[in-house]
């Protein structure tokens, strides 16, 4: 992980790549998080979901833990934290991949973003109830 600190982020994909698929779950989270943001690869969702949730496979806890992270990066995408610029799009992809993976928090969020006209949304009460639906 030494890597990590240096931003050698392509030594550091091929490192974790072949650990993550053997198992290594702390691989599998650290590729998830580069595939989230970026570094070393093309941001992806779809990839750091599906090694986020790899790297806590057996563990409900881990599912959870996967679900909170992709509210938190769709946070990160809002309000442009440190290494992201703000991009209302992604934060939205990022909210609605996990609120249809069951995050309560990510379904509120949205909720909230179409009854106000937040993120670049437009203000829609339809879709607001919608992902208070999927909240409950």
């Amino acid at each position: 992980m030494d890597s990590l600190n240096i931003e050698d982020y392509g030594t550091v994909m091929r490192t974790l790549t072949p650990l993550a698929i053997i198992g290594d779950r702390t691989a599998g989270y650290y590729l998830g998080m580069m595939h989230a943001y970026g570094l070393g690869t093309p941001r992806n969702r779809g990839e750091a979901f599906k090694w986020l949730r790899r790297s806590e496979l057996w563990s409900r806890q881990g599912t959870e833990r996967a679900l909170m992270e992709a509210y938190y990066f769709g946070e990160d995408f809002a309000k442009g934290r440190h290494p992201l610029s703000k991009d209302e799009v992604e934060a939205v992809e990022w909210f609605k991949t996990a609120a249809e993976a069951g995050s309560r928090e990510a379904a509120e969020r949205l909720a909230k973003a179409y009854t106000v006209g937040d993120l670049g949304l437009p203000r829609d009460q339809g879709r607001a109830e919608y992902w208070q639906r999927k909240a409950q």
